[in-house]
């Protein structure tokens, strides 16, 4: 299963009250391979609310204690944010989901930027503070594009599947798994779905 960012899929449960819908995330709720998720929502805050940035550090750093998230009024809103992570944590955890898409540059979910906390609309590289939490137990995040250039590259790894069959795939009994080299995703050709690479060396 994976786990995606609710705003993703359509729902409008941004600080805002608006969305950032991706059709691709969209076609895997509606297959019924994706759940959606709020970590903001999880932790308590409601639609709209306040913009809020991290300051002093990045997602790794809130958890650490030395760093903070703030609403643009200067309210510490912390503890919230990391309550929303690790609700979201049990919720992957219970899916037992091993990819995780969340929206970039929010301080819940940005992956690889984030908004550098003077509220000017500057990003930094760095990650929020669900994304922290779940890489920090092995699951894997994406962003929305990084994701969208996996996806792209999938009618590649249905042809070499259906190859896979054709030539008797099925009868081999040790694990098999096609990869890109640059993804750090691997097509389990055994279950015919999409794992970390990482994850082959667990099963």
């Amino acid at each position: 299963m994976i786990l995606v960012s609710s705003c993703l899929a359509g729902m409008p449960v941004r600080y805002n009250g608006t969305s950032c819908e991706q059709s691709v995330i969209q076609s895997l709720i509606h297959a019924k391979k994706a759940v959606p998720v709020c970590p903001e929502l999880l932790g308590g805050f409601t639609t709209p609310r306040e913009p809020a940035e991290i300051v002093g550090g990045s997602g790794e750093d809130v958890l650490d204690g030395t760093a903070s998230v703030i609403e643009k009024s200067g309210r510490d809103v912390t503890s919230l944010y990391i309550k929303g992570a690790y609700q979201t944590l049990k919720i992957a955890k219970e899916l037992n989901a091993t990819v995780v898409v969340l929206k970039e540059s929010s301080p819940s979910c940005g992956s690889s930027m984030i908004y550098n906390g003077t509220f000017q609309g500057e990003q930094v590289t760095g990650m929020g503070v669900t994304t922290a939490l779940l890489r920090r137990h092995s699951i894997k995040v994406f962003s929305e594009e990084e994701y969208k250039a996996i996806v792209k590259k999938s009618p590649i790894a249905s042809w070499f599947y259906s190859c896979w069959l054709e030539a008797g795939g099925s009868s081999i009994k040790l694990p098999s798994y096609f990869s890109f080299h640059d993804h750090d995703l691997c097509l389990d050709l055994h279950q015919n779905k999409w794992i970390s690479d990482g994850d082959k060396w667990f099963e």
